[in-house]
Protein backbone atom coordinates (compact mmCIF):
# COMPACT_ATOMS: atom_id res chain seq x y z
CA UNK A 1 0.00 0.00 0.00
CA UNK A 2 1.20 3.45 -1.19
CA UNK A 3 1.93 6.26 2.14
CA UNK A 4 1.93 9.49 1.22
CA UNK A 5 2.77 12.28 3.88
CA UNK A 6 1.24 16.00 3.58
CA UNK A 7 3.58 19.24 4.26
CA UNK A 8 2.06 22.59 3.52
CA UNK A 9 1.19 25.96 4.60
CA UNK A 10 -0.97 27.07 7.37
CA UNK A 11 -3.95 29.31 5.98
CA UNK A 12 -2.42 32.76 6.33
CA UNK A 13 0.04 32.17 4.03
CA UNK A 14 -2.20 30.57 1.03
CA UNK A 15 -4.40 32.99 -0.85
CA UNK A 16 -7.74 31.74 0.64
CA UNK A 17 -6.32 32.83 4.20
CA UNK A 18 -9.08 31.70 6.60
CA UNK A 19 -12.10 31.64 4.12
CA UNK A 20 -13.50 28.20 3.94
CA UNK A 21 -15.41 29.16 0.84
CA UNK A 22 -12.16 31.18 -1.43
CA UNK A 23 -12.36 29.82 -5.39
CA UNK A 24 -9.19 29.08 -5.07
CA UNK A 25 -9.45 26.64 -1.37
CA UNK A 26 -12.64 25.13 -3.75
CA UNK A 27 -10.12 24.20 -6.54
CA UNK A 28 -7.66 23.52 -4.47
CA UNK A 29 -9.55 20.85 -3.16
CA UNK A 30 -11.13 19.46 -6.36
CA UNK A 31 -7.67 18.64 -7.77
CA UNK A 32 -6.07 17.22 -4.42
CA UNK A 33 -9.81 15.25 -4.42
CA UNK A 34 -8.82 14.14 -8.64
CA UNK A 35 -5.53 13.13 -7.47
CA UNK A 36 -6.33 10.95 -4.86
CA UNK A 37 -9.27 9.49 -6.30
CA UNK A 38 -8.80 5.30 -7.13
CA UNK A 39 -5.54 5.38 -4.92
CA UNK A 40 -4.80 2.53 -2.74
CA UNK A 41 -3.09 4.45 0.15
CA UNK A 42 -2.90 5.55 3.45
CA UNK A 43 -2.71 9.27 3.82
CA UNK A 44 -0.62 10.85 6.66
CA UNK A 45 -1.47 14.52 7.96
CA UNK A 46 0.50 16.28 10.41
CA UNK A 47 -3.17 17.69 11.46
CA UNK A 48 -1.89 21.56 11.04
CA UNK A 49 -4.46 24.31 9.91
CA UNK A 50 -4.67 24.49 6.54
CA UNK A 51 -3.08 21.92 3.93
CA UNK A 52 -2.72 19.09 6.73
CA UNK A 53 -6.10 19.39 7.80
CA UNK A 54 -7.50 19.90 4.49
CA UNK A 55 -5.77 17.04 2.53
CA UNK A 56 -7.03 14.72 5.54
CA UNK A 57 -10.56 15.82 5.02
CA UNK A 58 -10.48 15.21 1.31
CA UNK A 59 -8.98 11.75 2.11
CA UNK A 60 -11.73 11.02 4.71
CA UNK A 61 -14.27 12.05 2.36
CA UNK A 62 -12.51 9.47 -0.30
CA UNK A 63 -12.68 7.06 2.20
CA UNK A 64 -9.10 6.77 2.07
CA UNK A 65 -7.45 5.93 5.65
CA UNK A 66 -5.71 9.04 7.56
CA UNK A 67 -3.01 8.61 9.88
CA UNK A 68 -2.05 11.70 12.34
CA UNK A 69 1.06 12.66 13.06
CA UNK A 70 0.42 15.09 15.95
CA UNK A 71 3.75 16.74 17.32
CA UNK A 72 2.60 17.26 20.63
CA UNK A 73 -0.57 16.32 22.84
CA UNK A 74 -3.06 19.44 23.27
CA UNK A 75 -1.76 20.95 19.46
CA UNK A 76 -4.95 22.15 19.48
CA UNK A 77 -6.27 23.49 22.30
CA UNK A 78 -5.69 27.30 22.16
CA UNK A 79 -6.82 27.66 18.67
CA UNK A 80 -9.89 29.46 17.72
CA UNK A 81 -12.77 27.34 18.43
CA UNK A 82 -13.78 26.91 15.20
CA UNK A 83 -10.71 25.65 13.87
CA UNK A 84 -10.24 23.14 16.91
CA UNK A 85 -13.75 21.47 15.98
CA UNK A 86 -12.71 21.10 12.64
CA UNK A 87 -9.30 19.46 14.15
CA UNK A 88 -11.61 17.59 16.59
CA UNK A 89 -14.05 16.25 13.60
CA UNK A 90 -11.00 14.72 11.68
CA UNK A 91 -8.63 13.16 14.70
CA UNK A 92 -11.78 11.51 15.51
CA UNK A 93 -12.01 9.41 12.29
CA UNK A 94 -8.43 8.68 11.43
CA UNK A 95 -7.14 5.21 11.85
CA UNK A 96 -4.27 5.70 13.69
CA UNK A 97 -2.47 8.51 15.98
CA UNK A 98 1.16 9.22 16.20
CA UNK A 99 2.05 12.14 18.92
CA UNK A 100 5.84 13.10 18.75
CA UNK A 101 5.97 14.09 22.26
CA UNK A 102 3.86 14.71 25.23
CA UNK A 103 4.59 17.94 24.91
CA UNK A 104 5.79 21.14 23.00
CA UNK A 105 9.57 21.97 22.72
CA UNK A 106 11.58 23.76 20.01
CA UNK A 107 12.16 21.03 17.61
CA UNK A 108 8.97 18.98 17.82
CA UNK A 109 7.31 20.60 14.49
CA UNK A 110 10.46 19.30 12.51
CA UNK A 111 11.07 16.62 14.40
CA UNK A 112 7.14 15.50 13.24
CA UNK A 113 7.70 16.12 10.21
CA UNK A 114 10.38 13.53 9.78
CA UNK A 115 8.21 11.47 11.58
CA UNK A 116 5.98 12.35 8.51
CA UNK A 117 7.78 11.48 5.82
CA UNK A 118 10.22 8.72 7.14
CA UNK A 119 8.71 5.36 5.35
CA UNK A 120 6.65 7.37 2.70
CA UNK A 121 6.31 6.60 -0.81
CA UNK A 122 5.42 10.38 -1.98
CA UNK A 123 4.91 13.45 -0.13
CA UNK A 124 1.99 15.66 -1.01
CA UNK A 125 3.02 19.13 -0.84
CA UNK A 126 1.43 22.93 -0.54
CA UNK A 127 4.58 25.24 -1.31
CA UNK A 128 4.27 28.47 -2.56
CA UNK A 129 7.63 28.23 -5.17
CA UNK A 130 8.49 31.49 -3.76
CA UNK A 131 9.19 30.13 0.34
CA UNK A 132 12.48 29.68 0.84
CA UNK A 133 12.22 29.18 4.89
CA UNK A 134 9.88 27.45 7.14
CA UNK A 135 8.48 23.83 8.28
CA UNK A 136 7.27 23.38 4.97
CA UNK A 137 10.66 24.28 3.21
CA UNK A 138 12.24 22.38 5.18
CA UNK A 139 10.10 19.15 4.83
CA UNK A 140 10.29 19.25 0.98
CA UNK A 141 14.11 19.45 0.98
CA UNK A 142 14.63 16.27 3.85
CA UNK A 143 12.16 14.75 1.61
CA UNK A 144 13.77 15.06 -1.76
CA UNK A 145 17.39 14.40 0.03
CA UNK A 146 15.90 11.15 1.19
CA UNK A 147 14.93 10.38 -2.49
CA UNK A 148 11.69 10.71 -1.90
CA UNK A 149 9.12 12.27 -4.91
CA UNK A 150 7.12 15.47 -4.32
CA UNK A 151 4.08 16.57 -5.76
CA UNK A 152 3.04 20.19 -5.18
CA UNK A 153 -0.29 21.15 -5.46
CA UNK A 154 0.40 25.13 -5.15
CA UNK A 155 -1.04 27.24 -7.98
CA UNK A 156 -1.49 31.15 -7.97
Amino acid sequence: MKILAGTGHRPKFCPCKYKDDHPWLADLKDRLRSFLSNQECIVRSGMALGWDLWLAEVALELGIEVHAYVPFQGQAQNWPTKSRKKYEKVINQVGEIHYTSEEYYPNVFLDRDIQLIEGSNEVLALLNPEAKTGGTYYTVNEAKKRGIHVVNFWKN
